[in-house]
């Protein structure tokens, strides 16, 4: 209820009250009595639209509430799968790099296996040459 409304209300209150102060003074019972049961009335309907004001924040609160947890688990559900897919792109990146390193140390090996064959194929051609030598050294001699 807005406050311009409110005064409203006190100020009909008010001039209620001052014809009970009347009724009263001049000892008119059946005014009283009209009163009471006016009074009793607004009484009832007061609390029973602070109970209808109640349940429905009391509703709203629950709301609230039920939107928040929504909202959090919203929220840890992102995080979770961004941490899932940072965790993944890591495991990738990984397994990439050692990939990187397993062909890296092929083309070492087939380079050193390269230089092996050249080194024993040069080693067979200097035996060949040697042979030879040896062999025209030995027609020399005899």
């Amino acid at each position: 209820m807005a406050l311009s409304d409110q005064l409203l209300e006190l100020s009909a209150r008010a001039q209620q009250l001052e014809a009970s102060a009347a009724a009263v003074k001049e000892r008119d019972q059946a005014a009283i009595a009209k009163r009471k049961a006016d009074l009793e009335a607004s009484a009832r309907a007061t609390r029973a639209a602070l109970h209808t004001d109640f349940v429905e924040a009391a509703d709203a609160a629950e709301t609230g509430w039920a939107d928040q947890q929504a909202a959090i688990t919203t929220s840890l559900d992102t995080l979770r799968q961004r941490r899932a897919e940072r965790h993944a792109a890591r495991v990738v990146k990984r397994a990439d790099h050692a990939a990187d390193l397993a062909e890296a140390d092929a083309l070492d090996d087939v380079t050193f296996a390269i230089d092996a064959i050249t080194a024993a194929e040069y080693s067979v051609l200097d035996a060949v040459d040697a042979r030879a030598a040896a062999d025209a050294e030995e027609h020399a001699a005899h």
